[in-house]
């Protein structure tokens, strides 16, 4: 069972149309190679007529086949670093000899 956050092309909606509102986004894709499922993260470059072209976020760019995934997650985007602040000591035993 996929978390209701993953989202799943239904039946019957044309899969070219369904990747193409993708293309350029930041997502997490969930694939399946048997009875094997692997998440990739990163962002869909260019929808063709069997694959899509991506760009991992580690890595050269790779071709998906359409038929290997199972679920898409648009990821939001943030900052990674953290806002600079001082640094300060949190423990009084740090510094003092015993």
């Amino acid at each position: 069972m996929l978390p209701a956050r993953w989202q799943t092309a239904p039946r019957g909606v044309d899969m070219q149309n369904a990747f193409q509102s993708w293309i350029g986004q930041i997502v997490v894709v969930q694939l399946a190679f048997g009875p094997a499922k692997v998440s990739l993260r990163g962002m869909f470059l260019r929808d063709q007529e069997k694959t899509l072209l991506m760009r991992p976020e580690a890595g050269p760019d790779i071709e998906i086949a359409k038929t290997r995934v199972l679920a898409i997650e648009e990821v939001k985007r943030r900052s990674r670093s953290l806002p600079w602040r001082p640094f300060e000591c949190a423990s009084p035993l740090v510094g003092r000899s015993r």
